[in-house]
């Protein structure tokens, strides 16, 4: 998107919709990271549960270990960056703001703050 735009439901039923299909959603992607996590655990820990140093690890391992931590980035960047949740204070449940500056979603409530804080800085254009 390249403006600002706000989008509020007045229904509470639509309200209800919206909020359980944003809860699936973040659902989904924490049990997609905490696979991840678990696979990367399994391959850099050993029996212990210490963390094998580089010595330790087979051939294709640390290979193995960056890809899924790539993985694990990119769906914290998804999740961090989605309508599901406010960036600032996380809330899933309320009306959401984007804000094309810094591309990301805010709860009404932030975004407000932010706008209130920036506008009398040099920073003022990033909460138009």
């Amino acid at each position: 998107m390249k403006k600002k735009k706000t989008i509020s439901l007045k229904s509470p039923k639509l309200r209800k919709i919206r909020n359980n299909l944003r809860m699936l959603l973040l659902e989904w992607g924490t049990k997609q990271l905490n696979e991840l996590f678990d696979a990367r655990d399994m391959i850099e820990r050993n029996v212990e549960g210490k963390i094998k140093l580089d010595h330790e690890l087979a051939s294709g391992d640390i290979e193995k270990i960056d890809n899924l931590s790539a993985q694990i980035t990119e769906i914290r960047k998804i999740k961090n960056a989605s309508i599901c949740k406010c960036t600032v204070c996380g809330a899933p449940d309320r009306d959401m703001t984007y804000n094309p500056i810094v591309k990301e979603w805010f709860c009404v409530d932030c975004y407000k703050l932010n706008q209130d804080f920036y506008k009398d800085t040099d920073q003022a254009y990033l909460y138009p």
